[in-house]
């Protein structure tokens, strides 16, 4: 069986490797948010809890922001029509 993203990064470190925040991807911190706590994701790269999880946030956030606008783009415009 293969080893996990974090198993694989978490052996990097130990052999003192200092694992740069910016040279994960985006696809690597979806599994690795899928894998482990934002705790754990933050001991790896030297960062705080708060970033992992605002990180973790703001991509969910992106996530929904971008299904709600693919959706209304198939919603057919409605008219109304008040009158005053």
């Amino acid at each position: 069986m293969e080893q996990n993203l974090y198993k694989k990064l978490l052996a990097r470190k130990k052999q003192g490797e200092k694992l740069e925040r910016n040279d994960i991807t985006k696809e690597e911190l979806e599994v690795l948010f899928k894998e482990v706590p934002d705790s754990a994701i933050a001991e790896l790269y030297e960062v705080t809890k708060s970033q992992v999880t605002t990180k973790r946030k703001n991509g969910i956030l992106n996530k929904l922001i971008l299904q709600l606008k693919r959706f209304l783009m198939t919603v057919k415009p409605i008219k109304l029509c008040l009158k005053l």
